[in-house]
């Protein structure tokens, strides 16, 4: 550590304008971490053609992803093949937490998802996966493998 620096800090406090901050962006607070009303979700307006109009979709906060259930829990079949209730009480409660506009409760999504046509609740999903997806990753693979 450099001379002069509290060993209960390790890291200078850059939070203010400070001239070890080089002109950069400043260092978030603990206030700042926590405060909502600087918090961004992105959202993005998707096409349903199977259904003829327009979902928004929103990333999530983190409370709201850990509480969706795995995405092996969406594709739960029977001995038949067929879909289970629970799979589609599963898909409803994604659809009910991605989908911001129209707002839908998973009850009501429970209603009408299992008579939707299966393409167009897969480009739901695909298209948050693509909305909150690591890009990073995906270059970084495309990259290492290319087509």
């Amino acid at each position: 550590m450099g001379e002069g620096t509290d060993p209960q800090q390790p890291y200078p406090d850059l939070s203010e304008d400070h001239p070890e901050n080089g002109g950069g962006p400043r260092r978030l607070t603990v206030e700042d971490l926590a405060n909502r009303t600087r918090f961004r979700f992105r959202e993005e307006e998707l096409e349903v053609p199977e259904i003829g109009g327009t979902l928004v979709l929103k990333s999530l906060s983190v409370r709201e992803r850990e509480m969706l259930p795995d995405a092996e829990e969406l594709q739960e079949t029977d001995d038949a093949g067929q879909r289970t209730q629970q799979a589609i009480r599963n898909a409803a409660q994604v659809f009910a937490v991605i989908v911001a506009q129209p707002k839908v409760s998973p009850e009501e999504a429970e209603q009408f998802l299992g008579d939707w046509p299966a393409e167009a609740f897969d480009r739901v999903t695909a298209a948050y996966g693509e909305l909150v997806g690591n890009r990073e990753e995906e270059k970084a693979a495309a990259a290492e493998f290319p087509a």
